[in-house]
């Protein structure tokens, strides 16, 4: 798995070149056509894929990659071990706004399907491509978050076996859909509210998500009248986000407030799910 480490870190490398060295305005291009899961596709989206695409497909251990960007599983290795799903480009809105965005990536057991995530995810992460561009993950015997910083071509650790912070003072969440949501998510935007927590929204989740992995606090992206489903994607952004929380100390619920890894992996592979993530000191008792 570590091989597969380092070819997703590679990967990331060419990535944030490719952004350092185009034009916002070129990257940010509209394509004629929609990814699978309606979202207009991006300049940047495409090549962030093919290059995550050909980097892992050299790969023998792989049984099977996905992404955000392909209609369905991409069949590699039938004796490969793992499956490796990912968002190449998360944050495409923000890309002619120079805003945070960034590559989100889960590595699963062969075949995980109708299993709960907790037995089948081995590793998870996200590159962030922003004033800095940092690699953030963790797998099964690693204790916490590692944190690594691209300098000069190479990965430098910044954080060994890193932990949220218990407690936070921000909240983050798009509030323009507060109406749309259940009277449970509502309640708890009154309760950070009345405790003095601020607000703040990237629109990203790698760009919110790393906030709070850094800061602690709260983040919702809750089921709503419009998507009763939830928006995120399970493989690509909820579970590996659940994972890397779960590792770091913090929380990771549904819009019940239980576990995202106790739940069901779906066999459709762009199946969305509500995602709360928070400190382990941050939200009411449930």
């Amino acid at each position: 798995m570590e091989e597969i480490i380092n070819k997703l870190k590679f990967s990331c490398i060419k990535i944030a070149h490719l952004i350092k060295n185009t034009s916002s305005k070129s990257l940010s291009q509209e394509h004629n056509h929609t990814n699978n899961s309606n979202e207009i596709v991006k300049y940047l989206d495409l090549h962030a894929n093919e290059i995550l695409k050909k980097e892992l497909s050299t790969l023998s251990q792989i049984y099977s990659i996905s992404s955000e960007e392909e209609a369905s599983e991409i069949i590699l290795n039938p004796k490969g071990l793992y499956l490796v799903a990912f968002d190449p480009l998360d944050g495409s809105s923000n890309i002619d706004c120079n805003a945070t965005i960034g590559t989100i990536f889960g590595i699963y057991t062969k075949s995980p399907y109708n299993q709960p995530a907790k037995n089948h995810i081995v590793a998870s992460g996200y590159c962030l491509y922003g004033s800095s561009t940092q690699f953030v993950s963790s797998y099964q015997s690693y204790k916490g978050i590692k944190i690594e910083q691209l300098i000069n071509k190479n990965w430098e650790t910044t954080h060994h076996n890193y932990l949220i912070p218990n407690k936070g003072k921000y909240y983050s969440g798009n509030l323009s859909n507060l109406s749309k949501w259940s009277s449970q998510i509502t309640s708890i935007i009154h309760y950070l509210n009345n405790r003095n927590y601020g607000l703040r929204y990237i629109g990203s989740l790698v760009g919110d998500g790393h906030r709070t992995i850094i800061k602690g606090g709260v983040f919702m992206y809750p089921s709503d009248i419009s998507n009763p489903n939830g928006k995120l994607r399970q493989y690509y952004e909820v579970v590996p986000f659940s994972y890397l929380f779960e590792k770091g100390g913090g929380m990771a619920l549904n819009d019940n407030f239980k576990s995202i890894l106790d739940e069901l992996l779906s066999e459709d592979m762009h199946y969305r799910r509500p995602l709360i993530l928070s400190s382990s000191q941050d939200l009411p008792a449930h």
